[in-house]
């Protein structure tokens, strides 16, 4: 049967459509580490400095410290890990094309990753092929309404991401305030002062780097499967 008489719920299972979750994975799951690791690193220089507000001794270092990470991340860690979430956003766009059967719109896009590319990634990836089959619950309605329905499903797992990424912020900004606010106290510092010289600009700081883990919405089975290499 051609590609445009089938199903969109058989269209989605194919094995080149198939192979572009799993590339897709893999890219998702190296974007995912790397934010990890800088939110990581930048979580813990930005505990040292709210420490040397109120450690003298401390401001030196710390700042030495900071001004390596800062510039290691603007050497490139930071575009590295934009280039892997991008070219995840990318295979994800590519499979949603092909299984709509819509046009590629390179002028929004991009340009498509070379089929090499995508076979390269693809082959990193351990998890089953099973585990990719029927990414969207397809509804029993004819086109377009079956493409809605899966842009539908787009939309709330955005959405689902959005409210998590939104409750960690709020249960940071607590912890980290009331911490703020501990050391203030144990210093015989006054809220005030303990505020504008230590948390808020450290806190800013913080949120800033957690914002490319809020745009990661691609819904996938684990990917502990998949090579980070």
């Amino acid at each position: 049967m051609p590609d445009e008489a089938r199903p969109l719920a058989e269209r989605e299972n194919q094995p080149n459509l198939v192979r572009l979750l799993r590339a897709a994975a893999v890219s998702h799951r190296r974007a995912q580490r790397l934010d990890v690791a800088q939110i990581g690193v930048s979580v813990f220089v930005a505990a040292l400095g709210l420490v040397a507000a109120f450690a003298s001794a401390a401001e030196t270092p710390v700042a030495i410290l900071g001004g390596l990470w800062a510039v290691a991340y603007s050497a490139g860690l930071a575009a590295w890990g934009e280039n892997e979430l991008r070219r995840a956003a990318l295979l994800q766009e590519m499979f949603d094309v092909q299984a709509f059967e819509l046009p590629w719109n390179e002028v929004a896009a991009g340009v498509p990753l070379e089929a090499h590319e995508v076979s390269r990634l693809s082959q990193q990836c351990r998890i089953p092929d099973e585990l990719f089959r029927d990414y969207y619950l397809v509804p029993p309605v004819p086109r377009p309404y079956d493409v809605l329905g899966c842009q539908q499903q787009n939309l709330g797992w955005a959405a689902r991401v959005r409210r998590r990424y939104a409750r960690a912020l709020l249960t940071v900004a607590g912890i980290w305030s009331g911490a703020g606010c501990w050391l203030a106290g144990s210093a015989d510092s006054t809220c005030p002062s303990c505020c504008s010289d230590g948390i808020f600009p450290r806190l800013a700081h913080c949120f800033w780097q957690w914002t490319p883990t809020a745009r990661s919405v691609m819904p996938l089975p684990s990917a502990s499967g998949c090579s980070a290499s």
